[in-house]
Order: C-alpha cells, then structure tokens, then sequence
C-alpha cells in the first residue's frame, strides 16, 4: 500500500509503519516510551511518546547506484554508508 504525501511523493506502508521513518543500515525505527507528569513530587499521569531516530536523508552509493536513503547519525559518524561525492 502507498501514502500520497504533498509534491507528489509516495511512501510505503508495511504493516502502519512508514518505510521513511527507519535507517537503511541497522533498521533503528520509532520506539515508544513514557512521559511522566510530575505534580508536587507525585506522578499523575503516564502517557506514551514517540522516540524518533536521529535520521538524515543522504545520497549514499548503493550497490553500485546513487541513492537517497534514510540513514541516522551513528551510521553516518561510523562509517557504515558511502556518501556519494
């Protein structure tokens, strides 16, 4: 299934999860965590929250081929994708 976004770009979609939204190299995606509100020294409330990745969109060589991928930060800084020049 594909999502229409604006410009005419498409995403898509395995299983509700946005294909965008996940680094090429180690699979590092949107987590869920808590968010605590704290009043007078006591927890009211929990609520979830999403965790994003730290992802860039880099044109990076891929199998021989220049492509646009979504990479997040600790790949770019490892090493672990070619940028193409």
């Amino acid at each position: 299934m594909y999502v229409r976004l604006l410009d005419s770009q498409f995403i898509k979609i395995n299983g509700g999860a946005l294909d965008m939204a996940k680094c090429v190299c180690c699979g590092k995606e949107t987590s869920f965590g808590k968010q605590l509100s704290i009043t007078r020294s006591h927890i009211s409330k929990r609520t979830t929250r999403p965790v994003r990745p730290n992802l860039r969109t880099v044109k990076a060589v891929i199998d021989g081929k220049v492509q646009r991928v979504s990479v997040c930060s600790k790949c770019l800084r490892s090493g672990k994708v070619q940028r193409a020049v």
